[in-house]
């Protein structure tokens, strides 16, 4: 029994001091490493990216839903156009007091709603630069007169806003007013944008007609030479061709035709060789940034500008074309210059029309 005990508190002893060994041993040999700070686990970053991806797609549906609401907008005001287009069949008169006219006006004496020939679209168009001096109802009447017998598709005005009203009554034709100058037209009206009308020729064609007016009508004394019309020139350049480029920016890109009174010759007229010894070698911006992108009608259908000068303005010394028709994605057929006796009847300045004929392929 002694020896019992004895083996008992032998094992227990033996036991006692190896369990004590193998944790302190144990213990001294692990490292637990100390975090200030913990990074993000996997899943917070998924969380994050969720939020995000969330977040942007709210912001997409957003600008969805914005561009949405200003198609619908552009949409409706384009349909309210088009019904204040086809609801003035009668007159639409123009108001009393042209400060109040509203653009586009749509002016319908005659509701006509001509169709050319689709096998083969020719129509003429006609530039008349009415100034902005004040015509007597005599002077309309006499410019009226001069062109109502030549069954044109399009007649174009510049200059003062009473001269055009005035004239377009006395012509009788339908007629839309924009801000830039008015079109009298036979054929029919699609719509209009900015300074651009858009007519139907036939079932499948149609054209675009920009109507675009820079011109100021200077003294001569602006012009005594060659350098102060130059100077002139660039003083004006960076508003003439910004004005242009918003006007372009309605037109059609295939397509169209560019009515311009301008404030400045193109830059094909001058030259030593011509008639006019007040020209030098000379470069115009209006006319190179235009000559870049559409086609100079006269000047096309012209052999030169020492034989063809195609003069629409003539004040003291001065004689330019000032007054251009420009085309894109036509064939040009002819065009000249047409003298309207109530504008060129010997007074201090005289002015031309421009007349063009095209085909629509």
């Amino acid at each position: 029994m002694r020896k019992l005990l004895i083996s008992l508190i032998a094992a227990v002893t033996l036991l006692v001091s190896c369990a004590s060994y193998t944790v302190e041993d144990g213990l001294s040999r692990i490292s637990v490493p100390t975090y200030d700070r913990l990074s993000a686990t996997r899943l917070s970053d998924i969380e994050a990216e969720k939020q995000l991806e969330a977040e942007a797609a709210a912001a997409e549906a957003a600008l969805d839903a914005r561009k949405k609401a200003e198609e619908a907008s552009l949409l409706d005001a384009q349909k309210a156009l088009e019904k204040s287009i086809n609801d003035a069949r009668i007159l639409n008169d123009y108001p009393a007091d042209l400060s109040l006219v509203t653009y586009p006006h749509v002016y319908r004496p005659a509701d006509s709603r001509t169709k050319l020939d689709a096998a083969f679209t020719r129509f003429d168009i006609l530039l008349l630069p009415l100034g902005q001096e004040i015509l007597s109802a005599d002077q309309i009447k006499a410019a009226a007169d001069s062109v109502r017998d030549t069954r044109l598709e399009f007649i174009v005005l510049t200059g003062a806003l009473e001269n055009q009203v005035a004239f377009i009554k006395e012509e009788g034709m339908d007629a839309v007013t924009l801000p830039e100058g008015s079109i009298c037209f036979t054929t029919e009206l699609s719509s209009c944008e900015g300074n651009t009308a858009a007519f139907a020729l036939t079932d499948t064609k149609s054209i675009d007609v920009t109507v675009a007016c820079l011109r100021n009508d200077i003294t001569c004394d602006a012009f005594a030479d060659a350098e102060a019309l130059t100077a002139y020139s660039q003083q004006a350049e960076e508003l003439n061709i910004s004005g242009l480029d918003e006007i372009l920016s309605h037109g059609s890109q295939e397509q169209g035709i560019l009515a311009l009174s301008s404030s400045e010759p193109a830059s094909s007229d001058w030259s030593i060789f011509t008639p006019y010894t007040y020209r030098t070698d000379a470069s115009w911006p209006v006319s190179d940034y235009l000559d870049g992108i559409l086609s100079d009608v006269f000047r096309a259908t012209h052999y030169s500008a020492e034989t063809d000068t195609g003069i629409t303005y003539v004040r003291g010394q001065l004689h330019e074309r000032l007054d251009f028709i420009y085309s894109k994605g036509l064939i040009e057929v002819s065009s000249s210059v047409m003298t309207i006796p109530a504008l060129s009847d010997g007074s201090d300045v005289s002015r031309y029309a421009v007349l063009a004929t095209f085909i629509v392929p």
